[in-house]
This record gives C-alpha cells, structure tokens and sequence, in this order.
C-alpha cells in the first residue's frame, strides 16, 4: 500500500500517532490531497492541522469527480453523517490555516458559505461569517442580508439577474437557502430578500426555475407566482416533498395535472410505495393509465410488482386503470404480478377478468 493510502486510513480511523509516523517517514506523503480530504471530512481537527503543517494544501481540489475541497468537504450535507462541534471547530482550523472561503467547490459549485446556507448546515454559519472579508450578491442573499443586498442593488442593478458558475441566480440562493431554518428572524429577511429581488426586476422563470427551491414556503411561492413564475417545474418537487398544500398551491396556480414530468410521478410514487400521494394525484385528475419514460409502465404495473394492498389496488381499478396495457418488455400487470409471485395481485387481476 502506498503511503497516502496508508495516511488516508489513518485519517478515517483518526489515529494521530500513526499519522506523524507516517509522516515521519516521508513527509510528502501529505501533499496527496486524499488524507487531508478524508480528516476534513471526519472532524479530525489535530491530524488536519498536522497535515496542512507538513505541506498539504487547505484549498487543494480532489481529484475525482466531486471536485471537492476540503472545506467544502466539511461542510457537505450528508443526511446518515451528522455533523457535530468537533466538525466546526475543523471549519475554524482549515480557514485558520488558509482555506480561502470565496472559493468554489463540490457538486454544486458553492462558495463555503452559500454551501452551508443551502444545505442546511446553519451551525457553521457564525464561524464561516467571522472570515468573509468582501459580501458579494450570492452570499449577501444566500445568508440573509437583506441590507446588504439592498445596497449592492443599488449600486448596481445588473446584478438581480447574476449568474454564478453553478448557473444560480440570487433568487435560486434566496428560495434554496436554509439558513432561517431555525430563525425566524432570518427566514422573514430571506422572504423580504425574495420581494426585493422580484420588485427590482428579477427573472422568474430562467432555469433553473427558482421556484422549485421556495417548494414548501408559501409566502416566497405566492410572491413568484404573483410574479409570473410558471407553476408546473414546482410540482413534481412539491409531490416528492409530500407536500399536499404546495401542490394545491401550484394547482390553483394553474399546474397541468396531466404534464408528462406528472405522468412519471405518478408511476414512481406508486414504484416507491407512496400511495397516498399517488391517490391524491389521481383524485385530481392525473392519468390513472399513463406510462412512464423509463419502462412504460404504469401505476397498475407497479402496484402489482410491489405488492400494493388490495385497497390501492382496487383504488386503481374504481379510477379506471386498464390491466390490458403492455410495458415496453410486453408484460401486463398480471404478468408482473406473477413474475414477482404476488399472489394476492395475481387473484385480484383474475378475478376482474385479466390474462
């Protein structure tokens, strides 16, 4: 095993001493960008100091796809990894060592603070805000500075409609950020953020369309959609968020029930086990017997895979689903039914007459 190889475990275990043994034997071993991402990523304060001191680089670019940094790394929303205070003190130690916080990285392109804010991990907010020396649009917006924001406005009105490298806008960071999710405070200056924008000209309806990140904040939904937005690229966030009054909102706005993007929900809700959404789709006009882009399938089809309960089951027949209808592989929902040895489905589908 090469060395780095043998100081990125180290870095995943945290084990410190045998890291500066590591280093001992060959200093250069942390230049390779891998230990000091892994000790990013794991909170390891001590072995991230270690590194940076033996020559690794607080800003180096991984070389993968992720194009993480190790900043960035920390900052990361992972839902099964929570974060705790020894990551933010990780934070402290990277920008204390050099991490330039106006740098870009990661999936989405972010600077560290636009990361945090969008991704929800607000607990490292105080301290990314003590190192942020100049408040561009993104950020501005992104943490809720409505001042802020309204001077740089001023100052020059090009930059409602800014675009970053991840192709945002500063209406997609103020409808995506998090960051008054626990602050009442902040989550009014976002929405007021969100008013300004549109009241100084903002475009609602570029892509990518913000108005599929205000899913499940009605006040910034009414405010896009009072300001022209088109409510159907919201609708299919909204039924994967499970969120009954965003839906009705963006129905009563004018969402087309029957969108193909719509058709395909419905097909993958019912494949995911979401019945209850499925029925609410349905019980407002969705096509019970649309097929979806992937297999062809319809919701029929993936009720008998899955083993529905007889009560959905019979729900689809009472909306008019049609057993007849073949998927792109010729099967019917009797033949999927059998193939996935769904007795139950299987008698229910003879008995109404199928196969």
């Amino acid at each position: 095993m090469a060395l780095e190889k043998q100081l990125t475990s180290a870095a995943w275990s945290g084990d410190l001493d045998a890291a500066k043994a590591l280093l001992k034997e060959d200093p250069e071993a942390a230049r390779h960008w891998q230990p000091l991402m892994t000790a990013a990523f794991t909170g390891s304060t001590e072995l991230v100091r270690l590194l940076v001191e033996h020559g690794a680089d607080p800003n180096v670019v991984s070389r993968n796809n992720h194009r993480h940094r190790p900043l960035h790394r920390v900052l990361e929303h992972k839902k099964t990894i929570p974060k705790g205070p020894h990551h933010v003190e990780t934070v402290r130690a990277l920008l204390e060592l050099g991490a330039r916080i106006d740098l870009r990285g990661g999936h989405g392109r972010m600077t560290a603070p636009c990361l945090a804010a969008v991704g929800g991990e607000i607990q490292f907010l105080p301290v990314l805000r003590e190192y942020i020396e100049q408040w561009d649009i993104f950020t501005s917006v992104a943490l809720g500075e409505a001042d802020r924001v309204r001077a740089l406005l001023d100052g020059d009105e090009g930059l409602v409609d800014a675009v970053d490298e991840n192709r945002w806008r500063p209406l997609n960071y103020a409808a995506a950020s998090n960051a008054g999710r626990n602050d009442a405070e902040v989550a009014a200056r976002l929405e007021a953020i969100v008013v300004l924008l549109l009241e100084r000209g903002a475009e609602v309806n570029r892509p990518p369309p913000p108005l599929t990140s205000a899913i499940g904040n009605p006040a910034m939904m009414q405010a896009m959609l009072d300001a022209g937005a088109k409510p159907d690229p919201g609708l299919v966030n909204a039924l994967w968020s499970v969120d009954y009054d965003s839906v009705e909102m963006l129905l009563a706005a004018g969402a087309d029930i029957r969108h193909p993007a719509v058709d395909d929900t419905l097909s993958e809700l019912v494949q995911y086990g979401s019945y209850n959404m499925a029925r609410f789709l349905v019980d407002r006009g969705a096509n019970v017997n649309a097929v979806d882009d992937h297999r062809g399938r319809t919701a029929l089809h993936w009720a008998a895979g899955r083993g529905a309960g007889k009560a959905f089951v019979t729900y689809l027949f009472d909306q008019g689903a049609d057993p007849s209808i073949r998927d792109r592989d010729g099967a019917t929902a009797l033949d999927i039914a059998r193939e996935k040895k769904r007795k139950a489905i299987e008698s229910m589908l003879l008995e109404r007459g199928c196969g």
